[in-house]
């Protein structure tokens, strides 16, 4: 279709219709943190009709919300990794004279991300790490002066 880009994944051809079975492996599929793309593709159908079912059909929509917790923690896992850096398995490719190609695993490092860290800790630790967001966007700058007991009269 010309007015889909080249980088989405095919949709489904068929039409799939509702069935309550649906809302017991969604609520599966949610305890265990899966992403709504996750979901559809287990269920066979594209988001928008994840995304109807979930305002038609209320015990879909419950099932839905099931264990929000366990994706909130995946993604806290995946911002600690970033903000810590991390290493994965990958694999080269190398092309020999002969025309044959050689894939030779590795380990990829990813280097630990400064912002994502300041992040990390501006949640966890916000009373020592949280910015005042709103006098940063008016380009305030707030300065708080104490007097040090110690230091001698001037």
């Amino acid at each position: 279709m010309p007015d889909e880009p080249d980088d989405q994944p095919e949709r489904p051809v068929r039409q799939v219709r509702y069935r309550r079975a649906f809302s017991e492996r969604a609520r599966a599929a949610a305890e265990v943190g899966l992403t709504l793309y996750e979901i559809s593709r287990l269920l066979g159908v594209d988001l928008d009709t994840l995304n109807l079912w979930t305002m038609v059909y209320p015990e879909f929509a419950a099932a839905m919300r099931a264990n929000a917790a366990a994706r909130n923690q995946r993604v806290e896992a995946a911002l600690y990794q970033r903000a810590v850096g991390y290493e994965h398995p990958s694999e080269q490719l190398f092309l020999t004279r002969d025309g044959t190609v050689v894939r030779v695993p590795t380990m990829r490092h990813v280097p630990a991300d400064s912002v994502a860290g300041v992040r990390w800790l501006e949640r966890r630790d916000p009373d020592r790490w949280a910015t005042s967001r709103g006098d940063e966007e008016a380009g305030v700058l707030r300065i708080r002066i104490e007097n040090d007991p110690d230091a001698p009269d001037a």
